[in-house]
């Protein structure tokens, strides 16, 4: 509904709108020309799709955010900055998260400004190709102190650009096609991992060591 009637809004403040707001419903402001968004302090929750194929260039998640759902974020062509509140408390972060779509439309010339992402302290959960096909994508940080044990199956397939990736020491699994065909030169496997799935690096030949 909202999606319908502000469909061409730059700003949306959500804290001026609905100040208590807990969760954003699926398919929100799917396919809108919004580039801002405030979220509120009291959010916790972001639907699946909710600002899939939209306009926006830059997010903060305030610390509030604990779950956001498959595609919340998918295909975002503008997206430059990602960011999180230092105490954030997200855990959970779906299929395809931040993904952008993998094909090639034919006439069309795609930009991939998002470069890099520091991942909170608090993550949990990655879904399958949660950043996957981010092909401006060069560097991300996941804190060593965060609780994740797992790289998700394509967790970074296609981002061609990302160099350097810096992983807790007790990650446990690395998905089926993680890290192929993006331009990792080094990466440092933690003691703790049990085994990784087919075609982990596949592609990834640039890869040093």
């Amino acid at each position: 509904y909202f999606a319908e009637r502000n469909h061409f809004m730059s700003l949306v403040d959500l804290n001026a709108i609905a100040p208590d707001l807990k969760s954003i419903k699926p398919f929100a402001f799917q396919n809108t020309f919004i580039q801002g968004i405030v979220l509120p302090d009291t959010l916790e929750t972001i639907g699946e799709e909710a600002f899939s194929s939209s306009t926006l260039i830059s997010l903060h998640f305030p610390s509030s955010v604990r779950y956001i759902d498959d595609r919340a974020f998918y295909d975002l062509h503008n997206l430059s900055s990602v960011t999180f509140a230092e105490d954030s408390q997200l855990e959970f972060i779906g299929e395809e998260g931040f993904a952008r779509f993998s094909g090639w439309v034919v006439g069309s010339s795609p930009s991939y400004p998002l470069e890099s992402i520091i991942l909170p302290s608090s993550i949990e959960f990655l879904g399958e190709r949660v950043f996957g096909s981010q092909r401006g994508l060069k560097s991300v940080i996941i804190p060593e102190n965060a609780p994740l044990k797992a790289i998700p199956d394509y967790a970074f397939w296609a981002s061609e650009k990302l160099e350097t990736i810096s992983l807790p020491s007790h990650i446990e699994v690395i998905g089926n096609y993680a890290f192929s065909h993006t331009n990792l030169k080094h990466i440092t496997l933690p003691a703790t991992l049990s085994g990784w799935g087919t075609h982990s690096f596949y592609g990834a030949s640039s890869l040093e060591s």
